[in-house]
């Protein structure tokens, strides 16, 4: 299992027709691959999640946004039954906090969880204990 320190964007703007398009377009346009991302409406408001190869240049790139940044950790695990409640298992244990995660798998053997806990640098050291 491979955990790294990484970066992810919190944005925030009026919703409206045609915005997911944007913020994809813009990130397109500017050569920013998306990694990841968690899109939703609530209360009027359009709010997104983005995990990108380039979080720099994509708070550059939708800076009319209202954007907050956010210090993940990035997993890239086996894709087996039972692999997300293992990393759980060990953070509980340790004490820390999950914040969120989400992630993903395809038919490749590995998946990718990106996550937010209580003690991201103890999370860091605990997942890569061997």
């Amino acid at each position: 299992m491979k955990v790294i320190k990484g970066h992810e964007l919190h944005l925030s703007a009026p919703d409206q027709v045609g915005l997911l398009a944007s913020v994809a377009g813009r990130c397109r346009d500017a050569g920013i691959n998306i990694l990841g991302i968690s899109a939703y409406r609530r209360e009027g408001t359009a709010w997104f999640v983005l995990h990108t190869d380039n979080p720099f240049r994509a708070a550059e790139v939708l800076s009319d946004m209202h954007v907050i940044w956010q210090e993940v950790l990035v997993i890239d695990c086996p894709s087996g039954v039972g692999t997300l409640a293992g990393i759980a298992e060990k953070l509980a244990a340790a004490g820390i906090n999950i914040l969120y995660c989400y992630g993903t798998v395809s038919d490749a053997p590995l998946a990718k969880i990106v996550m937010d806990t209580s003690h991201n640098d103890r999370a860091l050291e605990v997942l890569t204990r061997g």
